[in-house]
C-alpha cells in the first residue's frame, strides 16, 4: 500500500530493466472509497518528474507517489514470476 492508493499493477515506459521513463497506466484501490480503477494520463494519473499525481475518480482522494515507489512494486511483480 501506499499512503491513500493499494497499486495492483503498474504499466510503464522503461528507461532500463529498474528505471522508470514514464507511467502509462496504474490500476489501483482507493482506500478512502475502496473502490478499483485504472488510471491513465488524463484519467487520475498526472505522471510528472520522480513521482505520478493520483485522483480517484470516484471519490476525488488524491496523493503523490514517488517513483521510486514504483520502480519498487514493479522489481517484486518481477521476483513473483
Amino acid at each position: 500500500m501506499t499512503g491513500k492508493f493499494l497499486i495492483l499493477g503498474v504499466r510503464a515506459e522503461m528507461a532500463d530493466a529498474h528505471t522508470i521513463k514514464m507511467l502509462q497506466q496504474l490500476d489501483v484501490q482507493c482506500q478512502s472509497c475502496m473502490q478499483e480503477c485504472r488510471l491513465s494520463e488524463g484519467e487520475g494519473l498526472v505522471d510528472v518528474q520522480g513521482a505520478g499525481l493520483l485522483s480517484c475518480p470516484h471519490c476525488g482522494e488524491h496523493q503523490a507517489v514517488s517513483r521510486a515507489r514504483f520502480e519498487q512494486f514493479l522489481q517484486v511483480q518481477a521476483l513473483k514470476t
